[in-house]
């Protein structure tokens, strides 16, 4: 009457036994897709993401130079290094010396507390850092001694310019009185057109009488 046992327990309203098979394996059939996008747009997709790499390395980069390095090295000089104590040696050195030189000392020196108060903080700026002293001074004289370079080249080079354009002025002039020496010889060459007629070309040539 039924052909198979799937059908008669469809018919009974039954459980197939191959339904029951733990080892019953499930054939997924896959299937094969491809894209072709639009070279154009591939191209702009592209584009954007390289150059939003390129920004947030140049953020990461600025970030890092600017804000979380200096505070890494800072908190590492002052909490781990116990910087603070020469920090607050410093502070209280030249701080101490402007408040005795402008309020302690007599009335003569008073005009001068900051003299005292530049050296001050300079004399514990050496003694607390040494070599950050002596660097700091080697930069800026360096750095003066090119500015003073700079501004001299910058005085001095209005008159290097101005020289080639004497030199052309002259030669310009030069040329132009001999082209007006050579007109002036062809002129006599040729003759003188007097008034303008074909009798008075000719220098010995008298008008007629009328």
């Amino acid at each position: 009457m039924f052909s198979s046992s799937t059908e008669s327990c469809k018919f009974l309203g039954m459980i197939s036994v191959d339904d029951l098979n733990p080892y019953n394996e499930y054939k997924v059939v896959k299937k094969d897709f491809s894209l072709s996008p639009s070279e154009n747009l591939t191209a702009v997709v592209g584009q954007a993401h390289t150059n939003f790499n390129k920004f947030q390395r140049c953020v990461d980069n600025k970030a890092n130079k600017w804000i979380f390095t200096p505070i890494i090295n800072t908190k590492r000089h002052v909490v781990d290094e116990k910087g603070y104590e020469k920090l607050l040696t410093m502070a209280v050195v030249t701080l101490g010396t402007r408040f005795i030189a402008k309020r302690v000392a007599p009335q003569s020196i008073r005009s001068f507390h900051p003299f005292f108060t530049f050296n001050a903080f300079n004399s514990s700026w050496y003694f607390c850092y040494r070599d950050n002293f002596k660097s700091s001074y080697q930069n800026g004289w360096q750095y003066t001694k090119s500015s003073f370079n700079y501004l001299k080249s910058l005085s001095s080079s209005p008159e290097t310019e101005q020289e080639p354009i004497i030199e052309s002025a002259k030669l310009e002039k030069s040329n132009k009185s001999e082209n007006e020496n050579k007109l002036d010889l062809a002129s006599i060459a040729k003759g003188d057109d007097g008034q303008a007629e074909e009798v008075d070309k000719d220098l010995y040539t008298t008008r007629e009488n009328n």
